[in-house]
């Protein structure tokens, strides 16, 4: 058989493939009630053939490229649709949001209703993507939380075809392609499939460094200027990096000796005017404000390493958990990432190397720099991830370009070697993003918003409440954004009067009364038991309350029900 009988045959294969998938995902009743896992509805050989398909399609992109086939065309059809289905799986199974209650996606949607209904835009640090949101329920008719996983999807693809339109212009059509390969892999796993306006301007970052690449007339420069807006109205603290990838290329046009000379003035104006803008948000003040405060009382890095050590697991469990897991995805390419930096850099030594690729490797340690900062400040400290997303975006370019670069010198062993090692990377990288992209119990259920809107309509506003694991975006979600601020606070994440204690404080104590005092609302969900048996099994549990707790809550004369929907349950202590 022939080498393009063969693509022909395994891509046909592939769609089969793909066609059992949708096919299967499409018929798959939803949940009656709770579900645990995203994972445990489907089987494994579902898994298997959606993994396969992903697979396959990177295989299909980077063997047409190597032959100049339009085989990478096709493979990179299959990925967009697989990707397509992944992110619908919420949608299919009903959830009302993909998440917990603490996630920031029940803020921005409370902010979303209120545009909806008072037709204002209010002064908050994210318009762009309030904006989007509220246009597309307008228009479409539909619910705001509806686009929660098509919005995330389009970005993803935006990233994905972004990268690749970028390496294309900096490194060439083959190479372009190479880049291609190393974009389709989830890198930002779980993050890339939430409401995150930090996720969608980071995904402008490389269609607006190919602008200032080509910025050599007024046209050119007034697409970086239209980029460059979008990315500040997206997330002002992404605009803040945006200055330094001006700054890095504008250095870097002025030390190469092979780039013609550029006009650098408007997109340089531009990222200053954008950092201006953000530091002077109130929003961004307070932020910096918080880093003093963060710096002095510690937390950030060193505190969630403290919480992981301490909940009890071993260092295997953590290793896994955490560096394989979690974190896999940017451990591995901004690993190979820094190691392909270090040979570009041993090369330019020689001055064997490309100018381009040069001032990649620049930009990628200016994000390194860029993240150990804001964890020096205690700026999104616990999310390795989040410190590292510039870094890792450019990891993309390096591995893309170290995959071009080893099929060039094909005939010596040791690009041979590199070319399977950075193979692997991609596909096992591309293995981790969408095997984690969705974690267990991260479901807001459609009884918690019940339960939760009657009690912000029924309660009574100077009674204190208790709750584990809600926060106040559930307050801007059912109220929105002017209502839940003008409110008081009934659920809270970081008020430690607004926890509930493990076991519902009924350890060493008989009632609930000896635990609080008088008149509070305590409210219960099925979905904490479940979080709490799953994090600590049938061992000693460190936050939450189990089955056990709630039978007692259930015959505590000191409180009565006041309302209940099955999965949620609010008891008032008189």
């Amino acid at each position: 058989m022939s080498e393009p009988s063969r693509r022909r045959s395994f891509s046909v294969s592939l769609f089969a493939l793909l066609s059992v998938v949708i096919t299967v995902v499409s018929f798959t009743p939803a949940p009656s009630g709770y579900e645990i896992s995203i994972h445990g509805a489907y089987s494994p050989f579902l898994k298997f053939a959606f993994l396969a398909v992903l697979l396959g399609g990177i295989g299909l992109i980077i063997d047409g490229t190597r032959s100049k086939a339009i085989s990478w065309a096709v493979g990179l059809m299959l990925i967009l649709v697989a990707y397509a289905v992944l992110y619908s799986l919420p949608l299919v199974r009903g959830y009302e949001i993909y998440g917990t209650p603490l996630t920031d996606s029940l803020y921005h949607l409370g902010v979303v209703s209120d545009i909806i209904s008072n037709g204002h835009i209010p002064n908050e640090l994210y318009p762009a993507t309030h904006i989007l949101f509220s246009e597309l329920s307008i228009l479409t008719g539909l619910s705001a939380n509806t686009f929660q996983m098509p919005v995330s999807y389009l970005f993803s693809v935006l990233l994905i075809t972004g990268c690749f339109v970028a390496g294309r212009g900096l490194f060439g059509v083959q190479a372009g392609r190479y880049v291609l390969a190393a974009a389709i892999p989830l890198v930002y796993a779980d993050l890339q499939i939430t409401i995150l306006p930090w996720f969608y301007a980071i995904c402008f970052i490389p269609l607006f460094l190919l602008t200032l690449h080509k910025a050599v007339g007024v046209g050119s420069q007034i697409v970086a200027l239209v980029f460059a807006v979008a990315i500040t109205m997206y997330h002002p603290l992404t605009s803040l990096f945006m200055t330094v990838v001006v700054a890095v290329y504008t250095l870097w046009t002025w030390l190469s000796r092979s780039r013609r000379n550029q006009s650098i003035g408007l997109p340089l104006a531009i990222g200053v005017i954008a950092a201006i803008w953000a530091i002077g948000s109130d929003r961004v003040q307070g932020m910096i404000a918080g880093v003093a405060t963060g710096a002095a009382t510690g937390g950030g890095v060193a505190t969630y390493a403290s919480e992981a050590a301490n909940s009890g697991r071993n260092i295997y469990d953590l290793v896994v958990n955490f560096l394989i897991i979690r974190w896999g995805t940017a451990v591995l390419y901004m690993g190979f990432g820094g190691l392909i930096v270090l040979w570009i850099t041993y090369r330019s030594i020689r001055g064997r190397q490309r100018a381009e690729i040069q001032m990649v490797s620049a930009q990628y340690v200016a994000g390194g720099l860029f993240g150990v900062s804001l964890a020096a400040g205690q700026v999104l400290a616990r999310n390795p991830v989040r410190i590292s997303q510039f870094c890792l975006l450019f990891s993309i370019f390096l591995i893309g370009y170290g995959l071009w670069a080893a099929s060039q010198n094909s005939q010596r062993r040791t690009a041979r070697i590199a070319s399977a090692i950075l193979i692997m990377v991609v596909l096992s990288t591309a293995l981790l993003g969408a095997g984690t992209a969705y974690e267990d119990n991260r479901q807001v259920t459609h009884t918690t918003i019940d339960g939760s809107s009657w009690f912000l309509e029924h309660r009574d506003a100077d009674i204190q409440t208790r709750s584990f694991r809600m926060s106040r975006g559930v307050q801007f979600y059912i109220q929105g954004n002017n209502l839940a601020r003008a409110s008081s606070v009934a659920f809270s994440r970081f008020l430690e009067s607004r926890q509930l204690p493990k076991h519902l404080g009924y350890t060493g104590n008989g009632t609930a009364e000896e635990v609080f005092g008088s008149r509070q609302y305590i409210i219960t969900k099925t979905p904490d038991v479940v979080w709490t048996e799953s994090q600590y099994g049938d061992g000693n549990i460190e936050r939450g309350y189990t089955q056990t707790d709630l039978t007692k809550i259930e015959n505590d004369p000191t409180v009565s029900k006041a309302y209940t929907n099955g999965p949620y349950d609010i008891w008032f202590l008189q």
